[in-house]
């Protein structure tokens, strides 16, 4: 039974380049198993790939193959990796940082460069690169085109950290999910239920929001603050968009400020 392949893109799916990826991993491995975790990774957006990942590892089985590709910088002199964790997964794509938060968290083991013939398409390694290897790994099988390289040598990526105070939260948004919540880096500031808190935009806006502990707490239409599944505070309406209603995107900067204390 081969391991399954967790396949996370910013490719979105108007285009055939995710079919493209599955149909080479099945022509190598039919009987594989591809979870799609997401291809609506914003375009070239590779922290909020990263973030999306990391979550994903705390839910994740060992002996997993995941693959990761937001690849600006496919074709130039960036490498091809595979990352071998502690738990027995193996994270393939890019070095460019995307893989490392998750894998890091797991514990790196092993790291290798993946080694190009010269036959693959400069804007298209997904699929002429890290599908032929995700597929191989998927039956425990080490591709012959991998070089053992020092984990150190790996490009690292960290989870920016919010700058924290008693009273004040510098925070930054990192992913908004298909309900349009806007998910911060925000993991230790603790809220009391029902305290407002001032949110400031980088535009200068200004709103007052509750922290509530869950969406139907929330009166209609209301923005709020609250603590998702992944331990991170995000910005919610009750049944609506919050990126639609205030505008702010991945990448964005906000400021929560206590209103009392």
């Amino acid at each position: 039974m081969p391991r399954p392949i967790f396949f996370l893109s910013d490719f979105g799916t108007k285009d055939w380049y995710v079919a493209s990826v599955k149909s080479k991993i099945i022509s190598i491995s039919p009987n594989s198993y591809i979870v799609d975790v997401t291809h609506e990774i914003e375009p070239f957006n590779i922290l909020q790939g990263a973030f999306v990942l990391y979550n994903l590892s705390k839910d994740l089985s060992s002996e997993s193959v995941i693959l990761g590709v937001v690849d600006p910088g496919v074709g130039t002199s960036r490498r091809g990796i595979v990352i071998e964790t502690s738990k027995g997964n193996y994270y393939v794509g890019p070095d460019n940082g995307l893989l490392y938060p998750a894998s890091s968290s797991e514990g790196i083991s092993r790291a290798f460069h993946i080694l190009e013939s010269g036959d693959e398409s400069k804007t298209f390694h997904a699929r002429d690169l890290f599908a032929p290897v995700s597929a191989l790994l998927s039956y425990g099988e080490i591709p012959a085109n991998l070089r053992e390289i020092s984990p150190e040598e790996l490009k690292k990526l960290e989870i920016p950290d919010a700058v924290i105070s008693e009273k004040t939260c510098v925070a930054k948004i990192l992913h908004s999910d298909r309900f349009g919540n806007l998910i911060t880096n925000v993991r230790d500031w603790s809220l009391e239920t029902e305290e407002e808190v001032e949110l400031l935009t980088s535009k200068g806006e200004k709103l007052v929001v509750r922290f509530l502990e869950t969406y139907g707490e929330a009166r209609d239409r209301e923005i709020i603050i609250l603590r998702g599944s992944s331990g991170f505070l995000e910005i919610s309406i009750k049944e609506g968009n919050a990126r639609e209603i205030t505008g702010l995107v991945p990448g964005e900067e906000v400021v929560l400020r206590r209103r009392k204390k």
